[in-house]
């Protein structure tokens, strides 16, 4: 997560300096501006990350959630030969 923050910070300290470089001066009034934009760069960023993770996570489960039906329909098979044996 740190490693994650420092990547994100990097991305953002090197879009400052583009528009820093890209205007004369940065006029303080429109830091606060600059501020929510960093803000909401790097909430959207965390929650295309967390979206992900939640695919990944239901696309597991859904794959575990096959296997505990496969392995059900082995016990059952299992049981009916048993019984017949």
């Amino acid at each position: 997560m740190l490693a994650e923050n420092n990547n994100t910070f990097k991305e953002v300290e090197y879009s400052m300096k583009n528009l820093s470089q890209n205007e004369d001066v940065i006029d303080i009034c429109h830091m606060g501006e600059y501020d929510r934009q960093i803000r909401e760069f790097i909430e959207r960023k965390r929650e295309r990350e967390w979206q992900k993770e939640k695919e990944e996570l239901l696309s597991e489960n859904r794959g575990l959630e096959g296997e505990i039906l496969r392995l059900k329909a082995q016990l059952a098979q299992y049981k009916k030969s048993e019984q017949k044996g």
